[in-house]
């Protein structure tokens, strides 16, 4: 018996009595990679707040919601595409979480999960602040 079957964020694969664990995040950008090195040169960088209605969810926080919803508590969505618009890194953080710290979440993730050394990030102008610009060129050398 061969397949495979998804649970949260990985992916189980299995064959016969053996079981696998594979993490999809690395197994999209391993892929992609090695299809295209050159699609991960630049990274695209996006974050989004989702309001969150329900009791149990242990990162919903009230925090500076994109779209005005500041009577609700919310989620930070994060995602990383590389230049062929394939996503390979997505997070989920606390809705109090401040952008600059989900920057340096992800600079890290680039450099020490993905072993991105020399790419150029893109993201939209609400992401750039001086601590934002600082982070970056501290992280990049």
């Amino acid at each position: 018996m061969a397949g495979e079957v998804k649970t949260g964020p990985q992916t189980v694969a299995f064959h016969r009595n053996r079981c696998h664990i594979t993490p999809i995040p690395e197994n999209i950008f391993q892929k992609t990679y090695e299809n295209n090195p050159q699609s991960c040169d630049y990274v695209n960088f996006d974050l989004s707040s989702s309001c969150f209605v329900g009791l149990k969810c242990k990162l919903s926080a009230y925090g500076r919601s994109k779209d005005g919803k500041t009577n609700c508590k919310q989620v930070v969505l994060a995602l990383m595409v590389n230049s062929q618009g394939y996503p390979f890194k997505w997070d989920v953080f606390a809705g109090n979480m401040l952008e600059i710290h989900t920057i340096e979440k992800i600079i890290k993730a680039c450099a020490h999960r993905f072993k991105l050394q020399d790419i150029s990030m893109v993201f939209d102008r609400g992401l750039v602040a001086e601590g934002v610009l600082s982070l970056i060129n501290e992280r990049g050398d």
